[in-house]
Formats: structure tokens, C-alpha cells, sequence
């Protein structure tokens, strides 16, 4: 890490990808009440989505917990491992969604592509596939501009 920042050719000439794929990880400085409760402070956060992030950005929730899995007789777990939680920043606003609130805050997220909302309609979605979907408002959302 520090070879890479110390020299000087590596800045604006690299692409991100090329960054992130090498294990470098992509942190922002960004506004957010904690939780939703607390008052706003400045955090350093990890940007999860940087490659589709220009118009929704989601950070890591270092505190979210994991759905479970199942396990028969001490075998393996099966299933589990979906994070619960993240910081989404969409325009100015930036909150703390939680896999319980996904269905509450969709259309708040993805209301305003109206392509978007006829091809993934809420009852459609799944919290397991929310990247995908950022990924879709955000190519869908850009056409529509």
C-alpha cells in the first residue's frame, strides 16, 4: 500500500479496477447518522460499490450482522452468510438500511426509473440481490437521463 501512494506516477493514471482488483480497497469520507439514531458525524467508510456508484452509493456496515444458515445432525451450514445492513447514499441523503427495511425504503431507492420499477417490480425483489439491483436502477436510470 504504501509503495503504491508513495509514488508519484500512480496517481490518475490507474483505473479503479485495476486498484480494486489487487485488493486495494476504495474508502470515503462520508456524513451518516449511525443507525439512523444518532447525530451525524464524519466516518470513514468503505465504498462496496464503486465501478456503479454514481447515482446510489453503498458503504459497509462494519457492526451488520449475517442471516444464518441451517445445519441437520452437526453437519455443514447450509445457506446464511447475507449481510443484514448497509450505508446507502442516494443524492444528499445518506441512511442505514437494513434487510428488515429493504421493502419500506425500495421505492425511495428505485421509484424514480419507471423502466426499473416495470421490470423489477417490488414484489419481485429479493434483498439477497441488491447489488444486482443497484446495478440494473443505475444502467437503466443513466439511459433514461
Amino acid at each position: 500500500m504504501q509503495s503504491f501512494f508513495g509514488n508519484v506516477n500512480n496517481y490518475g493514471r490507474k483505473s479503479l479496477n485495476k486498484i480494486v482488483s489487487q485488493g486495494y480497497i476504495y474508502i470515503k469520507n462520508q456524513e451518516v447518522s449511525i443507525k439512523n439514531k444518532k447525530e451525524k458525524k464524519e466516518y470513514l467508510m468503505q465504498l462496496i460499490n464503486p465501478e456503479f456508484s454514481s447515482i446510489i452509493e453503498v458503504y459497509g456496515d462494519p457492526m451488520a450482522k449475517e442471516t444464518g444458515g441451517v445445519s441437520f445432525g452437526g453437519g455443514p451450514t447450509i445457506g446464511g452468510g447475507v449481510t443484514k445492513s448497509y450505508y446507502v447514499k442516494k443524492g444528499d441523503k445518506v441512511y442505514w438500511l437494513e434487510k428488515k427495511d429493504f421493502n419500506d425504503y425500495y421505492n425511495e431507492l428505485f421509484g424514480d426509473c419507471k423502466e426499473f420499477m416495470n421490470k423489477y417490480p417490488l414484489e419481485s425483489a429479493d434483498w439477497r440481490n441488491l447489488g444486482y439491483l443497484i446495478l440494473e436502477y443505475t444502467k437503466l436510470a443513466s439511459e433514461e437521463k
